[in-house]
């Protein structure tokens, strides 16, 4: 014995009919579906991308941001180093080089030797202290300042999405990641084709939030 699948009255195994209701047993009938606001479910896939998009692009950011920070530490310590040797070489160096050079007085080689032996060190360290402070350095704020755009954008996409629309947009954008940040430039690229193939749904997204509804 089985149910019917409308009525619930119970029927025979083999009956293509209920003996109630007499709906048909065999038929496959359509599930009802939820009822749900048109275009919903592209809206949030769109909605989900750029959110995913940019979550990628602040972590490239940020890694940046750590990785040249940590260069320019480094850079400037390696510089300061160069400049402590630069002194121990100058002042034990004196001594050696006023033996090599005999014609030389005493005034003579203790008054340029420490110079010309850490001259060497002193431009390491001063080209190390320079590349620290000028290159990575700025690479670093300039990686942490767009993390903080990006989170600014995150903030905004779910109250208008507008904003976050016209800077997934942005050629510059590209063109700025390409130069600092090429790994970044890569979701920055898949979020622009993405926001550009959806934009009858952003469309909708905008009216949506502007009314209201989201």
């Amino acid at each position: 014995m089985k149910n019917c699948i409308y009525c619930g009255k119970p029927i025979s195994d083999g009956s293509a009919y209920c003996d109630g209701c007499g709906a048909a047993q065999n038929v496959p009938q359509p599930q009802p579906q939820p009822q749900t606001y048109a275009g919903e479910t592209a809206e949030q896939s769109a909605l989900a991308n750029m959110a995913r998009f940019l979550k990628y692009e602040h972590i490239a950011w940020k890694a940046a941001g750590i990785i040249f920070l940590v260069c320019s530490i480094i850079f400037v310590l390696c510089g300061v180093l160069y400049f402590v040797l630069g002194g121990v070489a100058g002042l034990s160096g004196s001594y050696i080089f006023g033996d090599l050079v005999g014609n030389l007085s005493y005034y003579d080689y203790y008054d340029y030797s420490p110079y010309i032996i850490s001259a060497p060190f002193v431009f390491g360290g001063v080209v190390y202290i320079l590349y620290g402070l000028l290159v990575f350095l700025p690479m670093s704020i300039l990686n942490f300042t767009l993390v903080k755009k990006v989170e600014y954008y995150q903030g905004t996409m779910y109250k208008d999405v507008s904003i976050a629309r016209t800077r997934c947009t942005s050629v510059g954008m590209i063109v700025l990641a390409a130069i600092f940040n090429k790994i970044a430039m890569i979701f920055i690229i898949i979020n622009f084709v993405k926001t550009k193939n959806n934009a009858a749904t952003f469309d909708k997204i905008e009216a949506a939030q502007k009314g209201g509804r989201i």
